[in-house]
């Protein structure tokens, strides 16, 4: 008889869980997609390590051999994208500084007129002064030339705000590799002239002819040992911006990165006790009663929509406060938010109209309290990995960054990250608005018509 009555129980809850396939169909497919999309998401993180393509923009305004090796060497390099365009407005300096303060490219690389004749007239200011500090050691009476006093050779380098640590240091590194080989080259091919001057023809094609690697292009990384301070004189510098649109040059901190994408987070997890309390209405018979009192249902979801958008706003304020003061006794940054403060007003209230209305439709659209759940969570989650919340969107796979134009945590962050990171403005951010402003749109009108379709 007990052994009757549990086959009978689990028959039961077969029946139970066939009625509701549309739940055992989420219980099995999302967890699959979840997998699916945050596997892809870190492996592009874990590869960046090793083997991710910075995209670099490139404006060469020499016309020498350095400009040309630097973009040479920048182009075979395996860790780089090397652009020398963007769009159909041609590359200046300006351009240059904008397209990377906008975050259209990860770094920018500028190389000056005339660097190639500059570079060539310093070496053999240096090979001089260099040679006039041998002959002083052979003969104490002889006359220094000293070494040069003015600045470097700059190349310039503009970073987006975002870009991680770890990658501004690949680029500094590539570029001050190829200098430094340059350098050399110059250094040493000034100081052997100068010696083989006085050598007669055939001894020079020897000594050249021997001492040929040493000068060779990319020979050795390393300023060789000469006897003479030269390794303190540098032929080139390189002068790094962080690229701002308000053109203010302060480097962005962790904690102006991580408040604006976990406040988003926070925010659109919303969606889950709003689609719970509309489904808890509609099970209770609360959206029968009000029909019979003659209130439409774009009134009840006006109401939701404008509670459940102050609940958001005051989890912004909260985690804001938090950045400001908590924080900061714990060891990090005080969280500086631009001077744009109704911009980022106006941004968190999309924001929030977009969460408030996934949350409506998602209500409205699932069946069961579990539907709404596991529905809201994963898609929440996987909206922010697409998105960039967890890893910045430029390593992830070619797939995943074309997802991630579709993301609207990824709308909210980016115009987050534009005023907090880069300076922007209003007019900065307005197309993320209206990203976010559309997505709010569809999912009401979408529910409303959903509605009403289920009630008649």
């Amino acid at each position: 008889m007990s052994m009757y009555r549990l086959l009978a129980s689990i028959h039961k809850e077969f029946i139970i869980l066939r009625r509701d396939w549309t739940s055992m169909g989420m219980v099995y497919l999302m967890p699959m997609v979840l997998v699916l999309i945050v596997s892809l998401v870190q492996e592009g993180a874990f590869r960046a390590l090793k083997d991710a393509r910075v995209e670099i923009l490139l404006l060469n305004e020499d016309t020498g051999e350095i400009g040309r090796t630097i973009e040479k060497g920048m182009r075979s390099s395996p860790q780089f994208t090397l652009r020398t365009s963007l769009g159909k407005r041609p590359l200046t300096f300006q351009t240059l500084k904008q397209h990377v303060a906008r975050g259209d490219v990860q770094v920018g690389l500028y190389i000056p007129p005339k660097t190639s004749q500059r570079a060539t007239k310093r070496a053999t200011q240096i090979a001089l002064a260099v040679l006039s500090q041998n002959r002083k050691r052979r003969n104490p009476d002889a006359k220094t030339i000293p070494f040069p006093k003015d600045k470097a050779l700059h190349i310039g380098i503009f970073f987006d705000p975002t870009i991680r640590v770890s990658f501004r240091h690949s680029v500094r590194s590539a570029v001050r590799n190829f200098s430094e080989k340059i350098e050399i080259q110059k250094v040493l091919t000034a100081i052997l002239d100068g010696y083989t001057k006085a050598l007669p023809g055939e001894l020079r094609a020897c000594m050249k002819q021997i001492m040929g690697p040493n000068v060779a292009m990319g020979s050795t990384p390393q300023t060789p040992k000469l006897g003479f301070p030269w390794g303190k004189i540098s032929m080139f510098g390189l002068k790094e911006h962080t690229a701002r649109q308000d053109n203010k040059t302060k480097v962005p901190t962790s904690v102006q990165q991580n408040v604006p994408a976990w406040t988003l987070f926070a925010m659109f997890f919303i969606v889950i006790p709003l689609s719970n309390n509309i489904i808890k209405e509609r099970v209770e018979g609360t959206f029968t009663r009000l029909r019979t009192m003659a209130v439409s249902s774009t009134l009840l979801f006006a109401g939701k929509i404008i509670v459940y958008m102050l609940v958001c706003l005051s989890q912004l304020a909260l985690m804001l406060l938090m950045g400001k003061t908590i924080l900061p006794m714990l060891g990090t940054p005080v969280l500086e938010m631009g001077n744009q403060p109704l911009a980022i007003l106006l941004v968190a209230i999309c924001a929030a109209l977009a969460a408030v209305g996934f949350g409506i439709l998602l209500g409205v659209a699932a069946k069961t309290h579990d539907q709404a759940a596991m529905i809201g969570a994963i898609s929440i989650v996987i909206s922010a990995a697409i998105g960039g919340l967890m890893v910045p969107t430029f390593i992830m796979p070619p797939v995943l960054q074309t997802l991630s134009q579709i993301s609207p945590l990824g709308w909210g962050l980016d115009a987050f990250l534009a005023l907090f990171v880069r300076g922007g403005s209003l007019a900065t951010v307005w197309p993320h608005m209206l990203l976010l402003l559309g997505f709010f749109a569809s999912t009401v009108l979408i529910s409303l018509g959903l509605y009403r379709y289920k009630k008649s």
